[in-house]
This record gives structure tokens, C-alpha cells and sequence, in this order.
């Protein structure tokens, strides 16, 4: 399983090369930028001191959107509650939610907004699940490159001594972002827009399955899909 970090709209170079160290020295390799090239500025490079390498692989793209295509479980970040999430976890709940998925995810990404204002509501509903830093006082609060420190820290047993880690080998269709694709068809089926009550409880609920769990609401899926197919 592969762990990406993600930037949306970061506007501090040093924060950038500060995000770059602090994965680097969890033992991750991958970060992606949206709208923004701040990797190329020369602060960066200073404050990445010995990541450099991972500030010349910086994927760029234009939007979240595109930057989390080829993602399987996305973690949103936030410093506060967010409208259109009802269910937020702690930085160090991580782990143990992605052990418990690992057979079913090949890639999870870890996204954080920019300094000023955060992920916008539109990229927060992108995301499968939104996670927090537990902090004693709002203010001073962490900036960029310590929360990513944080989260790295926290995911840092995923990673593999070299930055890489095997696809899972179960069957790709009993894997979790493809079962998130079946829910949503299906609830889209029962006329539940995305903004519906049960429509966001039952895909925020679930950031918490465990590969087992996955596996059964497949098997699950299948028999309910067949049923509207004979009605």
C-alpha cells in the first residue's frame, strides 16, 4: 500500500519544503501539489534540507479532483468541524483505521489546505473521511509543515523502508474504492441525492470498515443488486 500527501494551494515555500522533510523522514516518498508551484522556489529547497528528492518528484495538478483519481481512501485535514461531515477522527486513530483496510486499498492520501482558510467545503466532499490534530489551545495553532509532520508520524508504520509498498493481492473488485463506487450507484438508484441524510451517513460511515466488513458488504451489494435486476 502506497501513502501520498497532498497540498491544495499551498502559498508558503517554506512550508512546502518543511512538508517535504517531514515525509521524507517518516519514510514516505510521494507528495502531490494542487495549484501551486511553490516546490520550485529556493526556500523550499532550504527548509527541505535532505529532501530534496522529494520536492524534484512533486506531482502537480490543477485540482484535488485529478490529484486523488487514482486514490483508493482519502483523509481530509482540518483544524475545526467542517459542514458536510458528521463523523471526524483523530490524528492517531489513523493507523488502526487503515490496518484494519489494508487487503482493500492499494493507495490513501492524506490532504491538507491551504495556510489561510483550509480545504474549501467542495474538495472536503471529495475526500472519504476528515481527520484532526487534537490540540490543548487553539492559538498558536500548528502550521502546515508541522501537521504534516503529525499525520506522517502517525501513518509512518505503513510505510515501507523504502518508501514503497506492494499493491494488496486480493481482487480488485472487493476493494474499497470500488465499493464505494457500488454505494453511491446504489443509493443514487433509491432517487438519495449526495446531499440526503443517509446518503452522507452511509459514505462517511465508511472511512471505519474494516477489510472484512468490505468484503461482506460486497457480497452484500450483489445480492441486493440482483434483486432490483428480477424487479
Amino acid at each position: 500500500m502506497e501513502v501520498v500527501f497532498i497540498l491544495v494551494k499551498p502559498a508558503v515555500a517554506e512550508n512546502v519544503g518543511a512538508a517535504a522533510r517531514a515525509i521524507k523522514t517518516m519514510g514516505f516518498s510521494q507528495l502531490r501539489i494542487v495549484a501551486s508551484d511553490q516546490q520550485r522556489e529556493k526556500k523550499a529547497r532550504i527548509l527541505a534540507h535532505g529532501a530534496g528528492d522529494i520536492l524534484s518528484a512533486v506531482q502537480s495538478f490543477d485540482t484535488l479532483a485529478t490529484a486523488i483519481e487514482d486514490v483508493d481512501w482519502t483523509i481530509a485535514t482540518s483544524a475545526k468541524a467542517r459542514l458536510g461531515k458528521r463523523f471526524s477522527y483523530a490524528a492517531e486513530e489513523l493507523q488502526a483505521m487503515v490496518t484494519a483496510k489494508v487487503e482493500t486499498l492499494g493507495r490513501v492520501a492524506v490532504v491538507f489546505g491551504c495556510e489561510e482558510s483550509g480545504l474549501s467545503n467542495s474538495d472536503l466532499q471529495l475526500c472519504d473521511c476528515l481527520s484532526f490534530i487534537p490540540i490543548a489551545q487553539p492559538y498558536p495553532s500548528l502550521n502546515l509543515g508541522q501537521a504534516v509532520m503529525i499525520f506522517a508520524y502517525s501513518l509512518r508504520q505503513q510505510a515501507p523502508v523504502d518508501g514503497i509498498s506492494p499493491v494488496p493481492t486480493s481482487c480488485e473488485n472487493e476493494d474499497f474504492s470500488f465499493l464505494k463506487s457500488r454505494l453511491e450507484t446504489l443509493l443514487e438508484s433509491f432517487s438519495l441525492e449526495r446531499e440526503h441524510k443517509l446518503y452522507r451517513w452511509a459514505t462517511e460511515r465508511m472511512a471505519v470498515l474494516a477489510s472484512s466488513d468490505i468484503k461482506f458488504l460486497h457480497l452484500l451489494l450483489n445480492k441486493l443488486e440482483q434483486q432490483l435486476h428480477r424487479d
